[in-house]
């Protein structure tokens, strides 16, 4: 699977690689090589899909951290005996 041979899935995973720029991808990939408009696409778009899930994930968790910290324990009375 190598850009030359047309092969999207090699943008798939330089889009996972966190030491590929995305500018140096698409300089690559737009200008040295010949590779289609749709594979390029597809593989950009599923290559960034599992960065998007796990960066929404941490935030969320953080939200859900921040918002347990900012709240007041409450205490409650215990009932009285009758």
């Amino acid at each position: 699977m190598c850009l030359w041979c047309g092969g999207g899935g090699a943008v798939l995973l330089l889009r996972q690689s966190p030491l590929v720029p995305f500018s140096i991808c698409n300089y690559t990939v737009g200008c040295l090589t010949r590779l289609p408009l749709l594979p390029f696409f597809l593989g950009t778009v599923v290559g960034c899909v599992p960065a998007n899930v796990l960066w929404v994930s941490m935030g969320a968790a953080a939200r859900a951290g921040h918002d347990l910290s900012r709240t007041k324990p409450q205490l409650t009375r215990p009932h009285p005996r009758k």
